[in-house]
């Protein structure tokens, strides 16, 4: 009896077992809506359909998971854009190839990072376009179809990306109907969610500190100036941040060589920079300073993160103080009677400079990458936003005072032409200006056969609109929106039009004026300041090295102010001698100011339309002595007492 009750209770517990499996089975099965769908794929591909109608279902499938698999590369190659908004100005995004543009997610204090909604919909847009396409029905027109028009939904999900058919297409095989979007889904192994995530933390890591100047990347970019411009001895020279000296010759830069210095340290040191956390090589102790920590809450060593910045990519840099294109310290000289000349030179430069930072993301052989604009201001770091980016909704951050609700004004007009012909110009961009707030209102249309944008304004006093399109200079006019009436603006836009442009020296030596080429030790900067009301508007620039023909767009019936300055590539001896009423010693000097010009000149329409343009660089020669040298810098005062030579010369 004990024995037949123990094996009694044993079956028992054996069928309640096989129960509760069977009941947990059966839950979970209902629960998991994935795995539901797996296994009605495999019934209607192997069991139910007949053996044909399985051709349909893995030609689509395997047709939207190429398409899907292309669209997720593009999307991380385009910083999480397919489609790239035609809207976007060039300050906007970086093209980094000649085929690609991707736009910035930080650039001046504007923060755009696109959210998962937009990947998301830009993804289907992608494939719903492609499939519709290249998935056609025509190998299968034995079978019919209620509909062959193919509609997906797209979500991004921690580990990959799920794309699944939502077309409502039935397929009617041997007079049974079968609905493909029970059975079609395609999957993408890529953590595209992961990476994504993580390219926010770097974002907000950057803006984190950004307010007092500890931004990782703006702080490793002015390390890295601060460190280059103390070696003296770096074939990459560029001008000390901070320095003092007793020279009474102190070194001299010219600004194209250090721009081209600054884009090659940049260039050479910024991939090493690394990410606490991540994937890192170690690059050493030379490179513990390019270091970026408290980025992530946990560690992501399976994703690998670099950074590089091309030299072919742009950067805005300006130098201070500088004589035009030549960056020169101040030196203080005494002279005291019987005592050699005392000179105490500081070198005290400040840098502003703008570029991009291309952020890269790699897991499992994925890229997803983004740029940042990196943006110093008088050796300072100039990013000025606040607040993080939320990694759940990722709306566009925007001012208030371009909110579309502080759109208050009358309505203003804005009609657009073409300066030269007087022809109707579309797709000029209208921004608006007040002190340190901007937002692009929209873009001129042709509307009733004019080219206009109607709209109100937000509300400004002393305000300014600028008018923009790729190939025209900029037009600029004051606008006042608080308590005005309805305005109406007509923006002539002037064209840029190129010409071949060539420089020519004059030489003024002892009374004797001659005109040559330029030598082949020699290099002359040419500097076309767009003046408006006697200001400094826009700067276009040309270097001349050796002799040659150069191209330069320039804008008709425009003021320009000419700046051109004339260096020796080629080492001198000064010998001793006095200035003023003090002996200086014999010194060697490189890259001095040989001469150059300082005036303004007017571009007519007619002007323009010739083929080239001569301009002419004025020189006293190698100075002799410390007085042609110390004179050589006045560039003004040499301009003026020769304005009759220094008339641009069009043929």
């Amino acid at each position: 009896m004990i024995f037949w009750g123990k094996r009694g209770q044993m079956t028992l517990f054996i069928i309640a077992g096989i129960v509760i499996l069977f009941a947990a089975f059966f839950i979970g099965y209902l629960q998991n809506e994935n795995f539901r769908q797996r296994v009605e794929s495999q019934l209607f591909g192997v069991s139910v359909v007949p053996e044909q109608a399985k051709g349909v279902v893995s030609y689509i499938n395997n047709c939207i998971e190429n398409i899907a698999s292309d669209g997720v590369e593009l999307l991380g190659f385009q910083g999480g854009y397919l489609d790239v908004p035609n809207s976007l100005s060039s300050r906007e995004y970086l093209q980094p190839d000649p085929l690609s543009k991707v736009p910035y997610w930080v650039y001046g204090n504007k923060v755009v990072v696109p959210s998962p909604g937009q990947m998301e919909s830009q993804l289907k847009s992608y494939i719903d376009r492609r499939a519709n396409v290249e998935c056609d029905f025509n190998a299968f027109s034995d079978y019919e179809f209620s509909s062959e028009q193919i509609s997906t939904n797209v979500k991004i999900s921690d580990g990959g990306i799920l794309v699944n058919l939502d077309s409502d297409i039935d397929v009617n095989i041997k007079d049974s109907v079968y609905s493909l979007d029970d059975y079609i889904s395609a999957s993408i192994p890529v953590d595209l969610s992961l990476l994504y995530d993580l390219a926010v933390d770097i974002v907000n890591r950057e803006m984190r500190e950004g307010k007092i100047g500890r931004a990782p990347f703006e702080l490793a970019t002015k390390e890295l100036i601060a460190s280059h411009s103390k070696d003296e001895n770096s074939r990459l020279s560029i001008p000390p941040i901070g320095k003092l000296d007793f020279s009474c010759n102190p070194k001299t830069w010219l600004m194209e060589n250090v721009k081209e210095n600054i884009k090659e340290i940049l260039s050479d040191n910024m991939r090493f920079l690394r990410v606490e956390g991540a994937g890192n090589l170690d690059y050493g102790e030379d490179y513990v300073n390019l270091f970026v920590d408290d980025v992530f809450s946990s560690e992501h060593l399976d994703v690998g993160i670099d950074f590089n910045y091309n030299k072919e990519w742009p950067l805005f840099l300006d130098i201070y103080p500088r004589n035009g294109r030549v960056l020169k310290p101040d030196t203080l000289k005494i002279g005291l009677p019987f005592i050699s000349l005392f000179c105490t030179t500081t070198y005290n430069f400040r840098y502003t400079l703008r570029y991009p930072l291309m952020v890269n993301l790699e897991n499992d052989g994925f890229i997803f990458r983004f740029p940042i604009e990196v943006f110093i201001l008088d050796n300072y770091a100039g990013r000025d936003i606040e607040g993080d980016v939320s990694r759940v909704s990722f709306a566009d951050i925007e001012s208030e005072f371009c909110n579309k609700g502080q759109r208050l004004s009358e309505d203003i007009n804005i009609v657009t032409i073409d300066a030269t012909n007087r022809q109707p110009l579309s797709d000029v961009q209208v921004m608006y200006v007040c002190g340190v707030n901007n937002c692009v209102i929209g873009d001129t249309k042709l509307e009733s056969g004019e080219v206009r944008l109607n709209s109100k304004f937000p509300l400004c006093y002393n305000g300014e609109i600028r008018l923009s399109k790729e190939g025209y200079g900029e037009f600029t006019q004051e606008l006042t929106t608080l308590n005005s009436k309805s305005t109406r603006i007509f923006g002539v836009m002037k064209p840029f039009i190129e010409k071949e442009i060539e420089l020519r020296v004059i030489d003024l030596s002892d009374g004797i004026t001659s005109v040559r080429e330029l030598n082949e030790n020699e290099i002359a900067s040419v500097q076309f300041n767009i003046l408006e009301n006697g200001m400094i508007k826009n700067q276009i620039g040309v270097v001349f090295e050796g002799d040659g023909i150069e191209k330069i767009e320039l804008l008709p019936e425009q003021e320009y102010n000419i700046l051109i300055n004339l260096v020796l590539n080629d080492k001198v001896v000064i010998p001793k001698g006095k200035y003023g009423e003090q002996e200086i010693p014999s010194q060697e000097l490189e890259n001095i100011l040989l001469g150059g010009a300082d005036f303004n000149a007017y571009t007519s329409e007619e002007d323009l339309m010739k083929d080239k343009i001569i301009i002419f660089a004025l020189s006293n020669g190698i100075p002799k002595n410390y007085q042609d040298y110390i004179e050589g810098f006045d560039m003004k005062a040499l301009s003026e007492l020769n304005q009759d030579k220094l008339e641009l010369r069009f043929e």
